[in-house]
């Protein structure tokens, strides 16, 4: 019940407008799941899905089979409180308050809702999020015959069949296990594939020749089996092929927008970075093969799109040329145990929050420059700029400084502590932050 309660807090109302507590048909047991229906009396598609969700919530809220679903909550986006009560006249579930606008944004922020109407399934227990495309579950599957849509293991989807080599068909297990990989998403109809596929290839045959532990799976958003046999006669590695259901499984999997796309994963499956086009094209011979990933970096603009996945540590050299000559050494330690803690934590009831580490080399930059000028506008006017430290959290929207306001730079030097301190304090909650939307 503790999930409920962080998620829809102790209060929510049904459709009679009165109060009630949500654990009232509640019960414990690891198959209890919790809907959260995000949608508006305003928006045409939502009222087309909710008789839809009605009928199948009816139907599956008590269930022989042990999947009971808790409930459904409907998070409002109506424009006003007399819309919100008229909508939810069509609801057989209870709501989170309307005016509780700050849950509602908060909701709407660790679900990542881009769009109404979103359903999404969590477990009941612990919260843990079992899929975000519900909508989708309960269009394509009305009789629930795979509620709740658990998702399926990335190892079943892509050792699960054959893949093509050529005009043959081979085992994926066979092939795959236990080597690194890299699933390059693309299409013969897409310009900047065609353009980026013969850097690849160039990667993909040194490494071929050089005995290395690679392959590379191609998944096809091809729109004919023509085209698609026209593309794949033009590389060396597999594919998944043409129409095969593992193709939208795996896209959904990793969440792919976009193509090209390569990811990299390593021997065991673990993603070793969503982002193996600019890593390929750094290192167009794969004299870096196998890539691991970096547990710091260097900011740029060429990577400040990591800056919106997960919170991130930034140090702020301002050009000290010694600071930056030590700043691998001050950060990788630190670095490396968060990386190392945080992977084995993730099959643990408390798993740690994710951290990338970065500072500013000897060049500035644009995003640099943007980022320091946001996070330290309030800092001290007049007082000469030094060695500074930020934790940034885009995705919860804030931000804490660690400042060094001093006219003598040897005052306060980073040192190692300074930033284990910061680390420890983001992980333990203590931190003080600053909203971003100021």
């Amino acid at each position: 019940m503790s999930a409920i309660r962080e998620l829809v807090g102790n209060v929510v109302v049904d459709k009679d407008g009165n109060d009630r507590s949500p654990f009232v048909r509640s019960k414990s047991g690891e198959n209890r799941v919790l809907g959260l229906y995000f949608s508006a009396h305003w928006c045409p598609p939502c009222r087309d899905f909710t008789p839809i969700l009605a009928k199948f919530y009816e139907k599956f809220r008590l269930s022989e089979s042990g999947h009971e679903l808790v409930d459904i909550f409907y998070i409002s986006s109506d424009r006003d409180e007399r819309s919100f009560n008229s909508y939810m006249k069509e609801m057989p579930w209870p709501a989170l308050p309307f005016a509780d606008r700050e849950r509602k944004a908060k909701l709407s922020k660790r679900f990542h809702i881009q769009g109404i109407p979103a359903l999404i399934f969590v477990n009941a227990d612990t919260g843990d999020l079992i899929t975000d495309n519900g909508r989708e579950s309960v269009i394509a599957d009305p009789d629930g015959k795979n509620f709740p849509w658990y998702p399926e293991p990335l190892t079943q989807i892509l050792y699960g069949g054959v893949l093509l080599k050529g005009n043959a068909q081979i085992n994926a297990h066979d092939t795959l296990h236990n080597k690194v990989k890299g699933l390059f998403f693309s299409a013969h109809w897409c310009p900047p594939c065609r353009v980026f596929m013969p850097d690849l290839i160039n990667v993909y045959e040194n490494l071929q020749n050089a005995g290395q532990n690679f392959e590379v799976i191609y998944v096809s958003s091809d729109r004919s089996p023509e085209t698609f046999s026209e593309y794949f006669e033009q590389m060396p590695w597999l594919a998944f092929p043409y129409g095969d259901p593992r193709i939208a499984k795996i896209t959904k999997h990793f969440n792919v927008k976009g193509i090209p796309t390569l990811l990299l994963l390593d021997e065991n499956d673990e993603l070793i970075t969503p982002d193996g086009r600019t890593v390929i094209s750094k290192d167009r011979d794969g004299n870096n093969f196998p890539w691991p990933t970096p547990v710091f970096e260097v900011l740029s603009e060429s990577n400040a799109n990591h800056l919106n996945d997960a919170a991130c540590l930034i140090l702020f050299t301002d050009g000290n040329v010694d600071l930056i000559a030590s700043a691998p050494k001050l950060l990788l330690n630190i670095a490396q145990r968060h990386c190392d803690d945080q992977k084995s934590s993730r099959t643990t009831d408390n798993p740690l929050p994710e951290l990338h580490f970065f500072y500013a080399g000897s060049e500035s930059s644009e995003v640099t420059d943007q980022l320091r000028a946001f996070v330290f506008a309030d800092s001290t006017p007049g007082v000469p700029l030094h060695p500074r430290l930020a934790l940034l959290d885009i995705p919860e929207q804030r931000y804490h400084a660690v400042l060094w306001d001093s006219d003598d730079p040897s005052v306060d030097p980073v040192h190692e502590s300074t930033v284990q301190r910061l680390v420890d304090d983001f992980k333990s909650g203590k931190l003080r932050y600053v909203s971003l939307q100021r």
